[in-house]
Order: structure tokens, then sequence, then C-alpha cells
């Protein structure tokens, strides 16, 4: 499909967000065996109970599926960096830890890394986190020798993560913390300190 093509395809949808949202669910429902079996009754809800003004027909959601399938070039497959971070790991024989790198690929769920940068580099940067940050100066070295990978590349995206995940949690922690303060109540940072020392000193090497 042409870009012309694809420009087309998208004012067809009017740049309506209300439409894409709703066809999204729609296709992710299906893609999931969770088919909606019906269209009419299931727009009624987001009618009364998320958007009375909600325009959109059951001919305009057929309509519109067939067109974001069609600009997804009917590929509903996404990769995600967890079976790939499971194979890093088993080839440089560090399945050890496996679970807290598991624990930030988790939290990244909430950011848009996803869009930004592939499986594998997304689970790299999570095994340098982890490396980084424990306390038992885990060598991130056996990687680099094994998987030829730039390393610029994986402190890139290693820093996003600090700054959509780390950062932006500290800073909510911050907030909360501020508000409380003004009630005079006690409040807790969410972060322990030595982590926040730990990012600290990752940004004073890398950024």
């Amino acid at each position: 499909m042409t870009s012309n093509e694809k420009n087309t395809h998208w004012n067809e949808f009017n740049d309506d967000p209300r439409l894409i949202a709703v066809i999204c669910i729609f296709i992710t429902a299906k893609s999931k065996d969770c088919n909606i079996s019906n269209i009419h009754a299931f727009l009624t809800k987001i009618r009364t109970s998320h958007d009375r003004h909600f325009k959109y027909q059951q001919d305009d959601i057929v309509q519109a599926e067939l067109l974001c399938l069609k600009l997804l070039s009917f590929d509903l497959n996404v990769f995600l960096p967890f079976e790939a971070c499971t194979d890093l790991l088993s080839i440089c024989n560090r399945c050890d830890i496996l679970r807290p790198v598991w624990s930030i690929l988790l939290k990244t769920f909430k950011t848009n890394i996803y869009l930004l940068y592939p499986p594998y580099l997304i689970a790299l940067a999570c095994i340098y986190l982890v490396c980084m940050l424990s306390p038992l100066n885990w060598e991130f070295d056996v990687f680099l020798n094994k998987i030829h990978v730039p390393f610029e590349n994986i402190t890139e995206v290693t820093t996003v993560i600090i700054k959509e995940v780390f950062a932006s949690n500290h800073k909510k922690a911050l907030k909360t913390e501020n508000k409380e303060n003004s009630s005079n109540k006690n409040s807790q940072s969410h972060i322990p300190v030595a982590i926040l020392k730990q990012i600290d000193s990752f940004y004073a090497k890398h950024i």
C-alpha cells in the first residue's frame, strides 16, 4: 500500500479519536477470541456508559474496521520483549535474573516505548538496568560479548525507561508527598533512596 493510499484511508476516519478507539477495541476483541457478537449492543453501552456523543452506527464500525486492517496491512501480530528477554538470558546463562528483568519490563507497558524500539533492545535495556541497579554488581559485559549490539543503542533505550518509568514515578511520589506535607501528613517516596542515587549516577555517566 502506497503512502497516498494510506493517507486516503486515514482521512476517511475523519481523524476522530472516538471512532479509532472503538475500532481498536473491536479488532482486539476479535483477535483475542473475545468476539463482540452484538455490535449494536456494544455501541449502545458505549453511548450510555462512556460517551453519549458517540455518533457512529454499526455500518460505520464495519467499514472503519476494514480501513484500519488495511492500514495495518492485516498484520495483528504484536511482538513483546518477554520472549526475547528469555532467549537473551538463556544465551548468556543468566536466567537467574529473569524475575527482576521481567519486573521492569512489566512497568514499561504504561509507556510508548514499544512504538519506538524493537523488542530485543527493550529487553537488553531492562537487563542492563537490573545489572546496574543490583547491589551484587552483576556484569553486563557478558551480554555485550555474546550479543553484538552497539552499547549506545542500549543506553538510549535505558535512558527512556528511566525517564518514563522511574523518574515519572518519582515525580508522582514527590507531588503526593508535597500535597500530604501541606496537609501536615507524613509521606514516604515510592522509590528507595538507594535506587534514586543509582539513577542519578547513571545520568551523570551517560547523559
